[in-house]
């Protein structure tokens, strides 16, 4: 199975934030999470996230940019070892 490490996403979120010219308040309440979830994943007081909350952020950021006409950046993407250990960590 194919994920970004946390890191990853974060510079992910960097670059959508710019591409799509949205505040990280307006993408997090679009999203249906927390309203500040994207400044505190930017700003590193949260590192990580819950799965459902990467796929609404994901997901929004897909419609807006369908919306807009704009293509996204990609998203750096890692495959995870077969060992439960394999993970890295933040």
């Amino acid at each position: 199975m194919d994920l970004p490490e946390p890191r990853d996403f974060r510079q992910w979120i960097k670059r959508v934030l710019t591409v799509l010219d949205l505040t990280g308040y307006r993408w997090s309440r679009e999203a249906g999470v927390p309203p500040n979830l994207v400044s505190k994943l930017l700003s590193g007081e949260q590192t990580d996230l819950r799965l459902s909350a990467a796929c609404a952020l994901v997901r929004i950021a897909q419609k807006t940019a369908r919306d807009q006409g704009i293509a996204l950046p990609p998203l750096e993407r890692h495959r995870l070892a077969s060992d439960p250990g394999g993970c890295s960590r933040p």
